[in-house]
């Protein structure tokens, strides 16, 4: 198997390759998007004045007071994928807040808008900690269990919410004729819409926004990365019930009369899911669009049919079909159409690694221009570490290779710890064994033959911890005698590429995503700065695909989704790799590649950990190799005494 770190030159002092020039196609679609807003503007400018009549004027006032809705619930559906039915709770309390500020505190219109919407958003706190802690179809449940329980008291406590005859909210212009005021809320609910747009398009480029949208295409990849989940999709509740409160408000002050039956209606917060998800819940104008659409067409069906249901029945054959045919919603589907009849994307063919290190050699990018300041193999290096005691032996199958090398003073040797056998793996029909084998000489045993997982490397630190034998050489947050379950790695050391790609997310932003940034202002930093780019393509060079980095990752094959993943880990400079069955599912052209990735990161440094059926590659790779056999150790040693064990081979052939 061609090794790339035998053929790659020294590293070239300079710049990092620069990225894909900006084409033709970027400049246009940049100056139709301008072009778009400008003529968004104009219309929203002089849409009062063009309106026909009052009528007219005030749907508009109610289809921006959709889209106010629609982009506020955006903020936690669009960015980490938690769909809420239950947001007309938010709604009506920013609107009954409003309300009931004005009646009983006399406060002016504005000033009790302002402070319902800080009330609604300190009521989401403990709410969204509570909520937050399920997932799915019971995130689902618990937002309409909310709205449902805020119904029944608004619609019981008759003493302080007027109850089921509502309450009349004074209007904040009361010596402007109807018109007129429909003109100034219109401009009111415009220039709300337009904060809520500006603060998603600044979240959307920030590292925060990249950490809620990897939350939102693998939450349980997010976490191995790193990134806090848990006060991240609290902070985007927060800031979606606060904008949902608001609007909820501004409407109060506008129609003046609330109905709780209307204003915590489970439908209201149906129509703000069918808008954003009609025009895209991944794009800025998305809950625009489909606020304008929907909004629209209920009118025209109130209009025609009077007070009958057919518009219920319409919007929910209308969700059903873009559920069906547009998951995505209008703005993806004709960005995807027009993409067809435009510049093709890069191939996605698969190089070999003899074409990749020569690729790689020609460009000058190697281990060393890649991460300053990790430790490369110099000339010379196994004679003057020869009276060290080794940590590591290489040996091959065919002979041995007594290549020593110095892993520093942190790295404390592992004394070897007894597995206990899975006692409920006994009961299973005889399988395939995996070999699991640590390349630096760290001997301990993973305790079960399953999928490597977080657990398993938590487990055996907490063994060691009990054991009084000091951390070993999986890095992470110290345990200090505490369990495996109070820990979960925060992604600095250990890295888990075990987990699918984002697969939504671009191949660049997929490497981008496992950059870690601390504080108020590490978050809302934007999420590609010049020299993180420069060395997320230089990792996408090295890998060889770089010139798939505008691509989503699900288009990406199996395979080069496994050598993005690896890109992903070390863009976070890990020591330790983890990696189960990377030759998985892969043809033998990107197994050579993954297969000297690894001889040549591990030459520069990095130990890893690997779990595979493919014989071949685990002889050529491991320093160390542990047979398991029904969930219990047979066999560990160099590769050439493993394979000569008379245990291995009647658990392999049975002779």
């Amino acid at each position: 198997m061609p090794n790339a770190s035998d053929t790659l030159a020294a590293p070239v002092r300079g710049a990092a390759p620069a990225g894909p020039a900006p084409s033709g196609t970027s400049r246009n679609r940049k100056i139709l998007a301008g072009a778009a807003l400008a003529v968004g503007l104009v219309v929203v400018a002089l849409f009062p004045s063009a309106a026909p009549n009052a009528y007219i004027l005030s749907a508009g006032v109610v289809i921006l007071s959709y889209a106010c809705t629609a982009t506020s619930w955006n903020f936690m559906g669009g960015f980490t994928g938690y769909i809420s039915l239950g947001h007309a709770a938010w709604f009506g309390l920013g609107a009954y807040g409003t309300g009931i500020l004005i009646r009983d505190a006399a406060l002016p219109s504005f000033v009790a808008w302002a402070l319902a919407g800080v009330i609604v958003a300190v009521i989401t706190v403990p709410v969204g900690i509570a909520a937050l802690r399920v997932r799915g179809a019971s995130f689902v449940i618990v937002s309409i269990a909310f709205v449902l329980i805020m119904l029944l008291v608004f619609q019981g406590w008759g003493s302080f919410t007027g109850g089921s005859n509502g309450l009349v909210v004074p209007r904040p212009f009361p010596d402007l004729l109807r018109p007129v005021h429909h003109q100034v809320f219109f401009y009111l609910f415009a220039a709300l819409l337009a904060v809520m747009l500006l603060l998603w398009w600044a979240i959307n480029r920030s590292r925060f926004g990249i950490g809620l949208k990897a939350i939102r295409e693998d939450e349980d990849k997010a976490e191995a990365l790193g990134i806090p989940t848990r006060n991240y999709k609290l902070v985007a509740y927060v800031i979606s019930a606060t904008f949902t409160g608001l609007a909820g408000g501004m409407y109060a002050l506008w129609f003046g009369d609330l109905d709780p039956i209307f204003q915590f209606s489970i439908l209201l917060g149906s129509y703000m899911v069918l808008m954003a998800l009609l025009g895209g819940i991944r794009n800025l104008w998305g809950p625009l669009v489909g606020a304008i659409i929907v909004g629209i067409g209920l009118e025209v069906f109130k209009l025609q049919f009077g007070d009958t249901q057919f518009h219920l029945v319409a919007t929910g054959l209308l969700l059903a079909l873009v559920v069906l045919f547009m998951p995505d919603g209008i703005i993806p589907a004709v960005q995807s159409l027009l993409k067809r009849f435009g510049p093709q994307s890069s191939s996605i063919r698969e190089m070999t690694a003899a074409e990749l290190a020569e690729r790689n050699r020609a460009a000058g990018v190697s281990g060393a221009s890649v991460f300053a300041g990790r430790p490369v193999e110099r000339e010379g290096a196994a004679d003057e570490d020869a009276a060290t005691p080794p940590t590591a032996t290489t040996t091959n199958p065919g002979g041995s290779d007594d290549r020593h090398r110095r892993t520093g003073d942190h790295h404390r040797r592992l004394e070897p710890q007894h597995a206990r056998p899975d006692e409920g793996l006994r009961r299973r029909p005889r399988r395939r064994r995996r070999r699991r084998h640590l390349p630096r000489g760290q001997d301990q045993r993973p305790h079960r033959p399953e999928r490597l997982r977080q657990d398993d490397v938590l487990q055996l630190r907490h063994r060691h911890d009990q054991a009084g034998l000091g951390h070993g050489h999986v890095q992470g947050p110290r345990h200090h005698g505490q369990g495996p379950a109070r820990h979960r790695p925060r992604g600095d050391r250990a890295q888990l590429p075990a987990v699918p790609d984002l697969p939504r997310m671009t191949v660049l932003d997929n490497v981008l995503v496992a950059v870690r940034r601390t504080g108020i202002k590490g978050l809302l930093a934007p999420a590609r700065t010049e020299a993180e780019v420069a060395k997320a393509r230089q990792l996408l060079v090295r890998v060889g695909i770089d010139h798939l980095e505008n691509s989503e990752a699900r288009d990406l094959s199996y395979g080069q989704q496994k050598l993005l993943e690896l890109a992903g880990v070390l863009m976070g400079d890990p020591d330790t790799i983890m990696l189960d069955e990377p030759a998985g599912g892969v043809n033998p052209s990107l197994i050579g590649r993954i297969g000297s990735l690894v001889q040549e990161l591990n030459a520069e440094g990095t130990t890893f950990l690997i779990v595979e059926h493919n014989m071949d590659l685990v002889m050529s790779l491991s320093h160390h190799v542990v047979v398991f056999d029904r969930g219990a150790p047979i066999a560990e040693g160099t590769p050439d005494i493993v394979q000569s064990d008379p245990r291995v081979l009647e658990a392999y052939l049975g002779v």
